[in-house]
Protein backbone atom coordinates (compact mmCIF):
# COMPACT_ATOMS: atom_id res chain seq x y z
CA UNK A 1 0.00 0.00 0.00
CA UNK A 2 1.27 3.48 -0.88
CA UNK A 3 -0.10 6.89 0.09
CA UNK A 4 1.19 10.40 -0.55
CA UNK A 5 -0.26 13.88 0.01
CA UNK A 6 -0.38 16.39 -2.85
CA UNK A 7 -1.38 20.05 -3.06
CA UNK A 8 -4.06 19.41 -5.69
CA UNK A 9 -5.33 16.90 -8.22
CA UNK A 10 -4.04 18.66 -11.31
CA UNK A 11 -2.13 16.75 -13.94
CA UNK A 12 1.33 17.63 -12.62
CA UNK A 13 0.54 16.35 -9.13
CA UNK A 14 -1.36 13.36 -10.56
CA UNK A 15 1.63 12.12 -12.58
CA UNK A 16 4.10 12.94 -9.81
CA UNK A 17 2.12 10.76 -7.39
CA UNK A 18 2.15 7.91 -9.92
CA UNK A 19 5.93 8.17 -10.31
CA UNK A 20 6.42 8.17 -6.53
CA UNK A 21 4.18 5.12 -6.20
CA UNK A 22 6.20 3.17 -8.79
CA UNK A 23 9.46 4.18 -7.14
CA UNK A 24 8.08 3.02 -3.79
CA UNK A 25 7.18 -0.37 -5.24
CA UNK A 26 10.44 -0.66 -7.14
CA UNK A 27 8.62 -2.59 -9.87
CA UNK A 28 6.35 -1.97 -12.85
CA UNK A 29 2.82 -3.41 -13.03
CA UNK A 30 1.29 -4.36 -16.36
CA UNK A 31 -1.97 -2.49 -15.72
CA UNK A 32 -2.99 0.60 -13.74
CA UNK A 33 -6.67 1.02 -12.82
CA UNK A 34 -7.22 4.70 -11.93
CA UNK A 35 -10.41 6.40 -10.90
CA UNK A 36 -12.37 8.15 -13.67
CA UNK A 37 -11.17 11.58 -12.51
CA UNK A 38 -11.34 14.29 -15.16
CA UNK A 39 -7.63 14.93 -14.62
CA UNK A 40 -6.69 11.65 -16.29
CA UNK A 41 -9.74 10.67 -18.33
CA UNK A 42 -12.49 12.27 -20.36
CA UNK A 43 -15.74 11.26 -21.99
CA UNK A 44 -15.27 11.25 -25.78
CA UNK A 45 -18.98 10.71 -26.45
CA UNK A 46 -21.91 12.16 -24.58
CA UNK A 47 -24.07 9.72 -22.60
CA UNK A 48 -21.39 7.03 -22.89
CA UNK A 49 -19.74 5.18 -19.99
CA UNK A 50 -16.53 4.83 -21.98
CA UNK A 51 -13.64 6.94 -20.65
CA UNK A 52 -10.60 7.82 -22.75
CA UNK A 53 -7.18 8.68 -21.34
CA UNK A 54 -5.87 12.24 -21.66
CA UNK A 55 -2.79 12.77 -23.81
CA UNK A 56 -0.49 13.73 -20.92
CA UNK A 57 -1.50 10.70 -18.89
CA UNK A 58 -1.05 8.55 -22.00
CA UNK A 59 2.53 9.85 -22.36
CA UNK A 60 3.24 8.63 -18.83
CA UNK A 61 1.74 5.20 -19.60
CA UNK A 62 3.67 4.92 -22.88
CA UNK A 63 6.96 5.71 -21.15
CA UNK A 64 6.52 2.83 -18.70
CA UNK A 65 4.66 0.60 -21.19
CA UNK A 66 1.68 0.32 -18.84
CA UNK A 67 -1.95 -0.24 -19.83
CA UNK A 68 -4.35 2.25 -18.23
CA UNK A 69 -7.89 0.95 -17.63
CA UNK A 70 -10.04 3.69 -16.03
CA UNK A 71 -12.95 2.55 -13.90
CA UNK A 72 -16.52 3.11 -14.99
CA UNK A 73 -18.52 5.90 -13.34
CA UNK A 74 -20.49 4.75 -10.28
CA UNK A 75 -18.90 1.28 -10.41
CA UNK A 76 -16.84 0.99 -7.18
CA UNK A 77 -16.38 -2.75 -7.68
CA UNK A 78 -14.09 -1.99 -10.62
CA UNK A 79 -11.48 -1.06 -8.00
CA UNK A 80 -12.64 -2.93 -4.91
CA UNK A 81 -9.09 -3.37 -3.59
CA UNK A 82 -8.56 0.39 -3.76
CA UNK A 83 -11.76 1.08 -1.84
CA UNK A 84 -10.50 -1.20 0.93
CA UNK A 85 -7.13 0.58 0.92
CA UNK A 86 -8.91 3.93 1.27
CA UNK A 87 -10.65 2.67 4.41
CA UNK A 88 -7.30 1.58 5.83
CA UNK A 89 -5.81 5.00 5.02
CA UNK A 90 -8.63 6.74 6.89
CA UNK A 91 -8.29 4.59 10.00
CA UNK A 92 -4.57 3.80 10.08
CA UNK A 93 -3.18 7.10 8.74
CA UNK A 94 -5.62 10.01 9.08
CA UNK A 95 -7.00 8.60 12.31
CA UNK A 96 -3.55 8.86 13.90
CA UNK A 97 -3.23 12.52 12.86
CA UNK A 98 -6.31 13.71 14.74
CA UNK A 99 -5.50 16.99 16.50
CA UNK A 100 -2.08 17.36 14.84
CA UNK A 101 -1.09 20.28 12.61
CA UNK A 102 1.26 20.08 9.63
CA UNK A 103 2.63 23.25 8.08
CA UNK A 104 4.18 21.85 4.89
CA UNK A 105 3.50 18.97 2.54
CA UNK A 106 6.95 17.58 3.25
CA UNK A 107 6.19 17.46 6.96
CA UNK A 108 2.87 15.72 6.29
CA UNK A 109 4.43 13.19 3.92
CA UNK A 110 7.14 12.35 6.45
CA UNK A 111 4.42 11.48 8.96
CA UNK A 112 2.55 9.48 6.30
CA UNK A 113 5.73 7.53 5.50
CA UNK A 114 6.02 6.48 9.14
CA UNK A 115 2.46 5.20 9.13
CA UNK A 116 3.03 3.37 5.82
CA UNK A 117 6.03 1.57 7.29
CA UNK A 118 3.82 0.37 10.13
CA UNK A 119 1.04 -0.76 7.76
CA UNK A 120 3.29 -2.54 5.26
CA UNK A 121 6.07 -3.91 7.47
CA UNK A 122 4.63 -4.35 10.98
CA UNK A 123 0.93 -5.13 10.74
CA UNK A 124 0.41 -8.85 10.16
CA UNK A 125 -2.33 -10.59 8.26
CA UNK A 126 -4.25 -13.65 9.60
CA UNK A 127 -1.54 -15.98 8.29
CA UNK A 128 1.17 -14.03 10.13
CA UNK A 129 2.67 -12.40 7.02
CA UNK A 130 3.01 -8.69 6.35
CA UNK A 131 2.01 -6.79 3.24
CA UNK A 132 5.66 -6.34 2.32
CA UNK A 133 6.36 -10.06 2.56
CA UNK A 134 3.33 -10.95 0.44
CA UNK A 135 4.32 -8.41 -2.18
CA UNK A 136 7.93 -9.57 -2.37
CA UNK A 137 6.97 -13.24 -2.58
CA UNK A 138 3.85 -13.21 -4.77
CA UNK A 139 3.73 -10.04 -6.88
CA UNK A 140 7.22 -8.61 -7.33
CA UNK A 141 8.57 -11.67 -9.25
CA UNK A 142 5.80 -11.21 -11.83
CA UNK A 143 6.49 -7.49 -12.37
CA UNK A 144 9.05 -5.73 -14.54
CA UNK A 145 11.99 -3.65 -13.36
CA UNK A 146 11.79 0.13 -13.41
CA UNK A 147 13.63 2.00 -16.18
CA UNK A 148 16.90 3.65 -15.24
CA UNK A 149 15.40 7.15 -15.51
CA UNK A 150 12.05 8.04 -13.97
CA UNK A 151 9.41 9.67 -16.15
CA UNK A 152 9.58 13.45 -16.21
CA UNK A 153 6.87 15.54 -17.80
CA UNK A 154 8.23 18.28 -20.06
CA UNK A 155 6.54 21.52 -21.08
CA UNK A 156 7.87 24.42 -23.14
CA UNK A 157 7.45 28.19 -22.78
CA UNK A 158 8.50 31.15 -24.88
CA UNK A 159 9.58 34.18 -22.86
CA UNK A 160 11.16 37.53 -23.62
CA UNK A 161 14.16 38.54 -21.53
CA UNK A 162 13.26 41.57 -19.43
CA UNK A 163 15.64 44.46 -18.87
CA UNK A 164 16.50 42.94 -15.48
CA UNK A 165 17.98 39.92 -17.42
CA UNK A 166 15.29 37.52 -16.15
CA UNK A 167 12.48 35.65 -17.85
CA UNK A 168 9.12 34.81 -16.30
CA UNK A 169 7.87 31.20 -16.25
CA UNK A 170 4.79 30.18 -14.27
CA UNK A 171 4.99 33.35 -12.13
CA UNK A 172 8.63 32.77 -11.19
CA UNK A 173 11.73 34.56 -12.50
CA UNK A 174 14.94 32.94 -13.80
CA UNK A 175 18.12 34.74 -14.86
CA UNK A 176 19.93 34.50 -18.19
CA UNK A 177 23.12 36.23 -19.41
CA UNK A 178 22.44 39.98 -19.64
CA UNK A 179 23.60 40.08 -23.26
CA UNK A 180 20.31 38.36 -24.17
CA UNK A 181 18.12 41.22 -22.91
CA UNK A 182 15.27 41.82 -25.35
CA UNK A 183 15.51 38.41 -27.04
CA UNK A 184 12.76 35.78 -26.98
CA UNK A 185 14.04 32.48 -25.56
CA UNK A 186 12.54 29.01 -25.10
CA UNK A 187 12.34 27.43 -21.66
CA UNK A 188 11.98 23.70 -21.06
CA UNK A 189 10.24 22.99 -17.76
CA UNK A 190 10.35 19.68 -15.93
CA UNK A 191 9.26 18.94 -12.39
CA UNK A 192 12.64 19.92 -10.94
CA UNK A 193 14.54 21.82 -13.64
CA UNK A 194 14.20 24.87 -15.91
CA UNK A 195 16.47 24.81 -18.97
CA UNK A 196 16.60 27.98 -21.09
CA UNK A 197 17.64 27.91 -24.76
CA UNK A 198 18.60 30.55 -27.29
CA UNK A 199 17.74 28.63 -30.42
CA UNK A 200 19.44 25.27 -29.86
CA UNK A 201 22.04 26.65 -27.45
CA UNK A 202 21.56 26.07 -23.72
CA UNK A 203 22.18 29.41 -21.99
CA UNK A 204 20.98 28.80 -18.41
CA UNK A 205 19.65 26.13 -16.06
CA UNK A 206 17.87 26.62 -12.74
CA UNK A 207 16.17 24.49 -10.13
CA UNK A 208 12.46 24.94 -10.74
CA UNK A 209 10.65 26.91 -8.04
CA UNK A 210 7.21 25.93 -6.80
CA UNK A 211 4.84 27.40 -4.25
CA UNK A 212 5.00 31.13 -3.53
CA UNK A 213 4.92 33.25 -6.68
CA UNK A 214 7.20 36.02 -7.94
CA UNK A 215 10.47 34.68 -6.55
CA UNK A 216 13.85 35.12 -8.24
CA UNK A 217 16.41 32.48 -9.13
CA UNK A 218 19.50 34.50 -10.04
CA UNK A 219 22.93 33.34 -11.17
CA UNK A 220 25.32 36.14 -10.18
CA UNK A 221 27.45 35.49 -13.26
CA UNK A 222 24.53 36.46 -15.51
CA UNK A 223 24.41 40.10 -14.39
CA UNK A 224 26.57 42.91 -15.78
CA UNK A 225 29.75 43.87 -13.93
CA UNK A 226 30.87 47.41 -13.27
CA UNK A 227 33.24 47.62 -16.26
CA UNK A 228 30.86 45.96 -18.73
CA UNK A 229 28.98 47.84 -21.42
CA UNK A 230 25.47 46.58 -20.70
CA UNK A 231 23.30 47.77 -23.54
CA UNK A 232 19.58 48.12 -22.80
CA UNK A 233 19.96 46.79 -19.24
CA UNK A 234 17.96 48.50 -16.51
CA UNK A 235 20.31 50.34 -14.14
CA UNK A 236 20.16 52.08 -10.79
CA UNK A 237 21.24 55.42 -12.29
CA UNK A 238 18.44 55.30 -14.85
CA UNK A 239 15.81 54.70 -12.16
CA UNK A 240 17.13 57.47 -9.91
CA UNK A 241 17.12 59.91 -12.82
CA UNK A 242 13.54 58.91 -13.57
CA UNK A 243 12.59 59.37 -9.92
CA UNK A 244 14.17 62.83 -10.00
CA UNK A 245 11.52 63.96 -12.49
CA UNK A 246 8.96 63.59 -9.68
CA UNK A 247 10.87 65.07 -6.76
CA UNK A 248 13.35 64.46 -3.92
CA UNK A 249 10.96 62.30 -1.85
CA UNK A 250 10.53 59.92 -4.78
CA UNK A 251 14.32 59.67 -5.14
CA UNK A 252 14.62 58.77 -1.46
CA UNK A 253 11.93 56.06 -1.68
CA UNK A 254 13.44 54.49 -4.81
CA UNK A 255 16.88 54.54 -3.17
CA UNK A 256 15.43 52.75 -0.12
CA UNK A 257 13.92 50.04 -2.32
CA UNK A 258 17.15 49.51 -4.24
CA UNK A 259 19.23 49.39 -1.05
CA UNK A 260 16.86 46.92 0.62
CA UNK A 261 17.24 44.56 -2.34
CA UNK A 262 21.02 44.57 -2.64
CA UNK A 263 21.00 40.80 -2.21
CA UNK A 264 18.56 40.52 -5.14
CA UNK A 265 19.37 43.42 -7.46
CA UNK A 266 16.97 42.40 -10.28
CA UNK A 267 14.08 42.32 -7.83
CA UNK A 268 14.86 45.83 -6.60
CA UNK A 269 15.15 47.13 -10.16
CA UNK A 270 11.79 45.63 -11.09
CA UNK A 271 9.98 46.93 -8.00
CA UNK A 272 11.34 50.43 -8.55
CA UNK A 273 10.42 50.44 -12.23
CA UNK A 274 6.89 49.24 -11.49
CA UNK A 275 6.35 52.04 -8.99
CA UNK A 276 7.59 54.73 -11.36
CA UNK A 277 5.74 53.32 -14.36
CA UNK A 278 2.44 52.31 -12.79
CA UNK A 279 2.01 54.94 -10.09
CA UNK A 280 3.85 57.74 -11.84
CA UNK A 281 2.71 57.31 -15.42
CA UNK A 282 -0.55 55.39 -15.55
CA UNK A 283 -2.03 57.16 -12.50
CA UNK A 284 -1.98 60.84 -11.57
CA UNK A 285 1.74 61.59 -11.54
CA UNK A 286 1.23 64.70 -9.39
CA UNK A 287 0.31 62.50 -6.40
CA UNK A 288 3.40 60.27 -6.43
CA UNK A 289 5.76 62.84 -4.90
CA UNK A 290 3.43 63.81 -2.01
CA UNK A 291 2.67 60.12 -1.46
CA UNK A 292 6.40 59.40 -1.13
CA UNK A 293 6.75 62.36 1.25
CA UNK A 294 3.96 60.99 3.46
CA UNK A 295 5.53 57.53 3.39
CA UNK A 296 8.81 58.97 4.67
CA UNK A 297 7.11 61.11 7.33
CA UNK A 298 5.09 58.17 8.66
CA UNK A 299 8.03 55.74 8.29
CA UNK A 300 5.96 53.24 6.33
CA UNK A 301 7.25 50.33 4.26
CA UNK A 302 8.27 51.44 0.74
CA UNK A 303 5.98 49.14 -1.22
CA UNK A 304 3.69 49.68 -4.18
CA UNK A 305 0.55 48.83 -2.21
CA UNK A 306 1.36 51.42 0.48
CA UNK A 307 2.15 54.12 -2.08
CA UNK A 308 -0.98 53.34 -4.05
CA UNK A 309 -3.13 53.71 -0.94
CA UNK A 310 -1.46 57.03 -0.06
CA UNK A 311 -2.02 58.26 -3.61
CA UNK A 312 -5.71 57.42 -3.37
CA UNK A 313 -6.02 59.28 -0.04
CA UNK A 314 -4.32 62.35 -1.50
CA UNK A 315 -6.53 62.31 -4.58
CA UNK A 316 -9.71 62.09 -2.49
CA UNK A 317 -8.59 64.86 -0.12
CA UNK A 318 -7.99 67.39 -2.89
CA UNK A 319 -10.80 69.95 -3.34
CA UNK A 320 -12.70 69.64 -6.57
CA UNK A 321 -13.13 72.87 -8.53
CA UNK A 322 -16.11 72.39 -10.76
CA UNK A 323 -17.77 75.28 -12.52
CA UNK A 324 -21.23 76.17 -11.21
CA UNK A 325 -23.91 75.84 -13.85
CA UNK A 326 -25.29 79.20 -15.00
CA UNK A 327 -29.06 79.52 -15.21
CA UNK A 328 -30.16 79.45 -18.78
CA UNK A 329 -31.89 82.51 -20.28
CA UNK A 330 -35.40 82.06 -21.62
CA UNK A 331 -35.33 81.29 -25.28
CA UNK A 332 -36.85 83.93 -27.52
CA UNK A 333 -39.21 82.53 -30.13
CA UNK A 334 -40.39 84.51 -33.14
CA UNK A 335 -44.11 83.63 -33.24
CA UNK A 336 -44.64 85.42 -36.52
CA UNK A 337 -42.88 82.57 -38.27
CA UNK A 338 -45.27 79.98 -36.83
CA UNK A 339 -48.41 79.62 -38.96
CA UNK A 340 -50.33 77.61 -36.38
CA UNK A 341 -49.22 79.51 -33.28
CA UNK A 342 -51.56 79.60 -30.26
CA UNK A 343 -51.43 82.56 -27.88
CA UNK A 344 -52.08 81.76 -24.22
CA UNK A 345 -52.64 84.55 -21.69
CA UNK A 346 -51.44 84.21 -18.10
CA UNK A 347 -53.91 83.87 -15.19
CA UNK A 348 -53.24 87.45 -14.17
CA UNK A 349 -54.99 88.59 -17.34
CA UNK A 350 -58.31 87.39 -15.93
CA UNK A 351 -58.06 89.12 -12.53
CA UNK A 352 -61.00 91.37 -11.52
CA UNK A 353 -58.70 94.31 -11.10
CA UNK A 354 -57.68 93.99 -14.70
CA UNK A 355 -61.33 93.90 -15.86
CA UNK A 356 -62.17 97.12 -13.99
CA UNK A 357 -59.38 99.04 -15.54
Amino acid sequence: MFTVAAANEKMGAWIDCHVKALNYLGKLPAVIVPDNASTATYQPKKNSSYRATTSRYADFADYYDITVVPTRPAKPRDKAAVERAVQIAYTRILGYFHGEQFYTLDELNEAIAERLADINDVMTRPDGSTRRQRFNEDEAPMMRDLPRMAFTEVSWRSAKVDRNWHISCDYQYYSVPFALVGKTLRARLTTDLVSIFDGDRLVAEHTRMHGFRYRYSTDVTHGPSGDTDAHNVLTRDELLAWAGSFGPATITVITMILDRNRASVPRGLTLSRNILANLGRKHDKTTLEPACAQLLDKQLAPTMSVLKRLQADIAHARPTTTAQPTPGLPRQVDLSRLSDAVFIRPTSHFDDDQEGK
